[in-house]
């Protein structure tokens, strides 16, 4: 093989590394921009899933309170009776 052919393969070599380089580079850019607006998106849910929990939490705390007051008022009374 003479220098000039090794020359040319090394050079068409290069041109395809930087190619890929380049490719590479544009994908990890675009994963980059992916992962930013999916994680954005969890954020979202996350603290979406978190208002409905503190909601259902105080509706089932005060559900579960409310025999409890009664019962008390009902012994209150049962007292003042005698």
């Amino acid at each position: 093989m003479k220098m000039s052919q090794v020359a040319e393969r090394v050079a068409a070599l290069e041109s395809k590394v930087e190619s890929i380089v380049n490719n590479q580079d544009k994908i990890e850019d675009k994963i980059d921009l992916i992962l930013e607006n999916h994680l954005h998106h969890i954020e979202l849910d996350v603290q979406s899933i978190k208002t409905s929990l503190q909601l259902y939490s105080k509706v089932l705390i005060t559900t579960l309170a409310i025999p409890g007051v009664i019962f008390t008022i009902m012994q209150i009374v049962k007292l003042i009776k005698g």
